[in-house]
């Protein structure tokens, strides 16, 4: 009886610690991608603003659809990214900083 006690709480320890140790994986993988393209993004903001790519621009890079433009009044660059997962990305900033 007590084999089958000590088995069943080995069982669920390991469960849990699987779990848990999954659950931390997923999300520094996560984390990892996000400043994959805040990189990139950074990297284009800095190729706009040095006139090495034009406006509007558009590319897919490691899962993401990546849109730049520049607003109505022109002085802010529109940054947008959509993850083929579902996840969205959006931001605004100056067109020199």
């Amino acid at each position: 009886m007590e084999v089958l006690v000590a088995t069943v709480l080995v069982v669920v320890i390991f469960t849990i610690a699987s779990l848990t140790f999954t659950r931390v994986m997923v999300g520094n993988v996560q984390k990892k991608q996000r400043s994959v393209l805040q990189n990139r993004l950074l990297e284009l903001r800095y190729l706009v603003s040095h006139d090495q790519i034009k406006l509007p621009y558009a590319e897919h890079f490691s899962g993401w659809d990546i849109q730049l433009q520049q607003t109505l009044n022109r002085d802010k660059i529109h940054t947008e990214a959509i993850n083929l997962n579902g996840g969205i990305y959006s931001d605004e900033i100056p067109l020199n900083p």
